[in-house]
């Protein structure tokens, strides 16, 4: 009992906060070039993405709308194709579309990069199987 209260008040806590509008507005770059510039940031991203979709008190938190209705958030939403609030999923998985899409034109010397772009795949595999 007092166990599942400390979930729900992480959860509230969690969702409540600017982590995911934050980590939602990295996950909105499309630049490879400015990701590669911040590798060490993106695998951080990586970490706390694949932490949140391997809790299962935490899952609900990858499919939730990570922006607020300000004048802000809807600049934000609308340079993305979709006029609804994107989650932490749907965005995992535009980046990961974007990585498949750069790993097969070109090739990268760039070990870091390479990594990073294994690591979020693997994550986008993880996440994918929350919203499954």
């Amino acid at each position: 009992q007092r166990e599942r209260w400390r979930h729900e008040e992480l959860f509230e806590l969690l969702s409540s906060a600017c982590l995911l509008p934050t980590m939602a507005s990295y996950l909105l770059n499309d630049s490879v070039l400015d990701i590669s510039k911040h590798i060490q940031l993106y695998n951080c991203l990586m970490d706390v993405l694949q932490s949140l979709a391997s809790c299962d008190f935490t899952k609900p938190l990858l499919l939730l709308p990570v922006f607020s209705e300000t004048p802000e958030a809807s600049a934000e939403v609308s340079s993305s194709s979709s006029s609804e609030s994107p989650s932490l999923a749907k965005l995992i998985s535009k980046l990961s579309d974007l990585v498949k899409s750069y790993r097969k034109t070109v090739v990268e010397e760039d070990t870091d990069l390479e990594e990073l772009m294994g690591k979020v795949m693997s994550v986008s595999e993880r996440v994918a199987a929350v919203v499954v």
